[in-house]
């Protein structure tokens, strides 16, 4: 903010713009006062697009009581000149509760400009009493860094942006399993997209789904036995080793599940099978106990 300390050109300035107040007592309006002020070097927006100066009482606490009823009377007339000299200056003149907020937290005046100030413009704020300072600036790139208030005068916070929530992100590519060996088999995802929220937290689990290869066949459906799965971030597979196939059985994925959430795998993807043959067949597996008939 560049302060205009020239009381020559602020006379020269408001002169002509600000009819029936006296530019030489509004100069030298400070003498004998105790109030002190300061003008912020921000520019204010309120919700409504109306523009404001703030302009601070600096001891607020230590005047006396007096002095504080004194402020509540105030008015201000402010004045912006453009950088083109040729148009004349816009004047406001703001009273109480018509283009004064006087917030008493932050011991601020909120005095409304006519318009929204531009880049170069020389701003005046001149007010009624002597007890305050007429102050006056130009307008820099700083001041139109605009601080948000409400109608009561509080300034409002933009609203930090809440931390980005990290969540599992599994897409799987390819689905296969190993050839049979000794009724066992691997059963491998191939992952597209591996993200993970917790990199410390990785739970997996795995279902297959067991069909017989001949409808017909007469023999037990017989469980496979599934280790744990083992997710490889390096290769982005996950792995898990199958024991206790059966001859004659076919064997899809009907579930695969990380941390609780289940992951979505294509048609195609469910219809990669295994079957298991005599060939394949080696070792006798554990058939499942038998299903107990319902009661009649």
């Amino acid at each position: 903010m560049k302060i205009l300390k020239n009381k020559k050109f602020w006379a020269l300035t408001i002169g002509s713009a600000l009819i029936g107040v006296s530019v030489i007592a509004s100069v030298a309006s400070c003498y004998g006062s105790n109030v002190q002020s300061k003008l912020s070097d921000k520019l204010v927006e309120d919700e409504n697009n109306n523009y404001y100066v703030a302009y601070e009482i600096t001891n607020y606490d230590k005047l006396k009581d007096s002095e504080k009823a004194q402020l509540e009377k105030i008015s201000f007339a402010t004045s912006i000149t453009p950088v083109d000299k040729t148009k004349n200056s816009q004047v406001f003149n703001a009273k109480v509760n018509d283009g004064i907020i006087f917030n008493k937290q932050t011991k601020t005046f909120y005095i409304k400009l006519v318009r929204k100030p531009e880049l170069g413009e020389s701003i005046i704020i001149l007010p009624s009493d002597s007890i305050l300072k007429t102050h006056g600036f130009v307008v820099v790139n700083e001041n139109l860094k605009f601080v948000k208030i409400n109608k009561k005068g509080e300034v409002q916070t933009t609203p930090s942006k809440p931390a980005v929530e990290k969540k599992d992100n599994l897409l799987v590519k390819t689905v296969v399993f190993s050839k049979v060996v000794d009724a066992k088999s691997t059963l491998s995802f191939e992952l597209s997209t591996l993200e993970l929220a917790d990199e410390a937290k990785v739970e997996i689990s795995v279902e297959l789904s067991t069909k017989k290869v001949d409808a017909s066949d007469t023999k037990d459906v017989i469980a496979p036995t599934l280790a744990k799965a083992v997710l490889d971030k390096t290769t982005k597979k996950i792995n898990v080793e199958i024991s206790n196939l059966a001859q004659g059985q076919k064997y899809t994925v009907a579930k695969l599940t990380l941390n609780g959430k289940e992951i979505a795998l294509s048609d195609e993807q469910k219809q990669v099978a295994l079957s298991v043959t005599k060939e394949d067949n080696k070792e006798n597996p554990t058939p499942l106990p038998p299903v107990p008939k319902a009661n009649k």
